[in-house]
């Protein structure tokens, strides 16, 4: 609660218990809060509908498109101004980034911002996903200035349609049971 800048009725949080290797003496967590005033006008919403909203983050929802058998990947989610890059390792979430840089950009592809930091070969395959974004162009082009392999997500444009809320109808429909960040207000949902 000491590294939050507000009190703990304030926020809304959640957290997800990370993978510990095998000498850890402490469990490693993965924690985000968010203030509640934000949440508010979905929170009243939702419960005039007698419903009880869970949040989550978009960005490790974005995740579960990612293969599942362990591999390192990583998903960018290319928007107009700014893109988010999530990387996943064998241990679950290594990263989450929000990269100064969008298909409007007048910039080329930001390569050497996306894996400096990243250690350029822990990063996996990159997966792109963004709506109304020339993706195919933008994989292209990371392809040709650093050799990485880069896969187009398909299956993701339109309203209501990211790959986001795509991978979380998946994993309802589908049943797979990965560990998922999710945020209420005033409690946390292991």
């Amino acid at each position: 609660q000491a590294q939050f800048p507000l009190s703990p009725g304030e926020l809304a949080w959640g957290f997800l218990r990370l993978p510990a290797g095998a000498e850890a003496s402490l469990q490693p967590l993965l924690v985000a809060a968010v203030k509640k005033e934000i949440l508010q006008p979905y929170i009243t919403l939702f419960n005039q509908l007698q419903l009880e909203p869970i949040f989550t983050i978009a960005g490790l929802a974005r995740l579960l498109a990612c293969p599942s058998n362990g591999v390192l990947c990583s998903i960018m989610d290319v928007g107009a101004a700014r893109s988010e890059l999530v990387t996943r390792d064998e241990n679950g979430v290594a990263g989450l980034r929000v990269i100064s840089w969008g298909a409007e950009s007048q910039d080329g592809v930001p390569t050497r911002e996306l894996f400096q930091g990243n250690g350029s070969g822990s990063m996996g395959k990159l997966f792109l996903s963004g709506v109304e974004v020339p993706l195919t162009r933008i994989a292209t082009r990371i392809r040709s200035e650093s050799g990485k392999d880069v896969e187009v997500l398909s299956g993701a444009s339109g309203p209501g349609r990211t790959t986001a809320t795509l991978a979380l109808k998946s994993r309802e429909t589908t049943g797979v049971n990965s560990d998922l960040l999710t945020i209420q207000a005033g409690q946390s949902r292991p």
